[in-house]
């Protein structure tokens, strides 16, 4: 699946140009707000800025469906939540397709490390959580990321969060949460 390796890169073209965290001073006051797409939704905190397909720059690649980051930038950086979309193979099981992303991030990222992947059900399918660390090229900062992955028909959804090595635990917490709220609609 070359592909989901060139959304993975994908991926570290936002992650250079946006981000996510960052104070956590009030990280812990932030209310959430819920994003809707006619085939998702997602939990972002209300004060972040919010991007789709319809105001993105030509840096953004065009399998990025929305970008919710922190307003602020911390030591350079700016938290950034993404979803991008692919199209898979019939038949592919959100598990699968966890599986082949897992498999790219470890060949494709840059002093990649893996923090921990465990199960997770999301929409009622089976999919993974993957946190690691790694360099989308050799002179960009190290990153913690948190990635899932589901399937719906012939799209794959990758969401993605990024944010510094020195995330305070609770905000990272906080970001896996905001992960793990996408949510597939079900479409009549």
């Amino acid at each position: 699946m070359p592909k989901i390796l060139k959304l993975f890169f994908s991926f570290a073209i936002i992650f250079s140009l946006s981000g996510c965290f960052g104070n956590s001073d009030n990280s812990n006051s932030e209310k959430n707000l819920t994003f809707n797409d006619p085939h998702f939704t997602i939990n972002y905190p209300e004060n972040w800025i919010v991007k789709t397909r319809q105001n993105f720059g030509e840096e953004i690649p065009k399998e990025t469906v929305a970008t919710f980051s922190r307003p602020e930038p911390r030591e350079g950086y700016r938290t950034t939540i993404s979803i991008i979309n692919d199209i898979v193979p019939p038949q592919t099981s959100s598990l699968d397709y966890a599986k082949a992303n897992i498999n790219n991030a470890v060949q494709g990222i840059l002093e990649f490390e893996k923090i921990e992947e465990r199960n997770l059900e999301i929409s009622g399918e089976e999919t993974k959580l993957m946190v690691f660390k790694g360099k989308s090229e050799l002179n960009a900062k190290t990153l913690q990321y948190v990635q899932t992955y589901l399937v719906k028909g012939e799209l794959g959804y990758t969401i993605t969060a990024s944010d510094l090595l020195d995330i305070e635990e609770n905000d990272f917490t906080i970001l896996q949460d905001l992960v793990k709220s996408f949510t597939l609609k079900n479409e009549k």
